[in-house]
């Protein structure tokens, strides 16, 4: 790690790209597939199938999914290097290092193919904007 290395903020969005940030939030609520309650059976606090169940009820975040799919269909055609940097930033949500190391960028880049990103989904999740076609991502996440 480079010492006095400018600080970044990931988390920064610009006004413009505040709504399609929230539509990423809800989206990465409905993509997330891990259980949040999850532990290993071997711990202390594990609790059982049923029980997990009746707590998983309680505090599921609700999210528009037809919203979600909207934005999945539009991160899907985003370039890969925007795409890669929109789902670690909403979804995997780690240090930008492993991100860094896998996209072969800097961390100003990482910043701005986040930055760029938002403003593709900006322009592609506008009324009156329609896919030409249906892609599946592949290998994403």
């Amino acid at each position: 790690m480079v010492k006095n290395a400018k600080y970044i903020d990931f988390h920064r969005v610009e006004p413009h790209q505040v709504e399609v940030d929230r539509r990423l939030k809800n989206w990465a609520g409905w993509v997330i597939p891990r259980n949040p309650g999850w532990v290993s059976p071997m711990f202390r606090q594990y609790r059982s199938e049923e029980k997990l169940a009746q707590v998983d009820k309680r505090y599921r975040i609700t999210c528009d999914v037809q919203d979600a799919w909207l934005v999945e269909k539009a991160v899907c055609h985003l370039p890969m290097h925007h795409r890669d940097a929109i789902r670690w930033a909403y979804v995997v949500r780690n240090t930008p290092s492993a991100p860094m190391r896998e996209l072969g960028v800097e961390r100003d880049t990482l910043a701005r193919l986040l930055r760029d990103g938002r403003q593709m989904l900006v322009t592609t999740l506008s009324p009156g904007w329609q896919f030409a076609e249906m892609r599946v991502c592949v290998g994403a996440g």
